[in-house]
């Protein structure tokens, strides 16, 4: 009888653990990411759960991530996206949003022959047509999120040129104008989004380049990840000028420290396991 008893009490001390361990991370905040392959992780990473961006940056604050981008999205298809219900869900939930988009609209783009052949010759009128027209689904998008959840800090993600040949000026050109569209869309939409430097942070650096040329690699994937840490920290802890207006107050982000609080919730865990143990031992020696 006596043992029996004790081993209820241990089950019941294990899902009360295991209780306040699903609330602990129900209660994490929310990270969404959104966008193309970079966001994705998929390439230029052996593991994306754990080595993309995405990745990293959750493990490092605590954050709950969910990660809707898709290998090869452009805007449109991301304008498109935004309609799905789960996705809706998330956006509503997520306290932070990371945004990654742009560069398919090139790289896909079924005219990129031409496109390239133009801009080579210095005549860039394809690539001014096509971040045009860019820029009406990215203000759908930008909208929508902003309709969705207007309380979320939104990430907005600069590109970089990941050329190291023969058409790295050429791309460059391309890259600061998508660049400068997303700057002048947010001085004419102040409070839209946050911009994050990622493209400064691995401009000139090969190193951060998968070997198919385009995605970033592990390297890559760890530097955007400090970026992105860093302006989330930034505007944790300072008044936010970018992404509020005068008449708005500050949200702070949460950050709930993953490691230390995976920690905590192991040990517990542990100490839990053990105390069953000992307390099994002692019904089994008096019975």
């Amino acid at each position: 009888m006596k043992k029996s008893l004790a081993i209820v009490l241990c089950a019941l001390l294990l899902v009360s653990l295991g209780s306040s361990l699903a609330f602990a991370q129900e209660d994490a905040p929310v990270y969404v990411v959104l966008g193309d392959s970079i966001a994705r992780g998929e390439q230029g990473t052996k593991d994306q759960e754990t080595e993309s961006y995405a990745a990293i940056v959750a493990k490092e604050n605590g954050y709950d991530l969910r990660n809707h981008a898709v290998n090869g999205y452009n805007s449109k298809q991301l304008k498109s996206q935004l309609k799905k219900k789960k996705v809706q869900d998330d956006i509503r939930a997520a306290d932070i949003i990371s945004l990654s988009i742009g560069a398919n609209d090139f790289l896909t783009n079924i005219n990129i022959g031409t496109i390239i052949l133009k801009a080579s010759q210095g005549d860039y009128s394809m690539v001014d047509d096509t971040i045009e027209k860019l820029t009406v689904n990215f203000d759908s998008i930008i909208t929508k999120l902003c309709e969705l959840n207007s309380d979320a800090l939104i990430l907005m993600q600069t590109l970089y040129n990941p050329m190291y040949n023969e058409q790295r000026e050429m791309f460059g050109v391309a890259v600061q104008k998508l660049n400068a569209m997303f700057t002048q869309y947010l001085e004419e939409h102040p409070g839209a989004y946050v911009l994050v430097e990622t493209g400064k942070a691995l401009e000139g650096e090969q190193a951060y380049i998968h070997t198919d040329g385009i995605h970033p690699n592990v390297a890559g994937h760890a530097k955007i990840a400090e970026v992105i840490l860093e302006e989330i920290a930034l505007q944790t802890t300072q008044p936010d000028t970018a992404q509020t207006t005068e008449s708005d107050t500050e949200t702070p982000i949460p950050q709930t420290g993953g490691d230390s609080t995976a920690v905590l919730w192991a040990f517990l865990a542990s100490a839990a396991l053990a105390a069953c143990s000992i307390l099994l031992k002692k019904r089994k020696i008096s019975a």
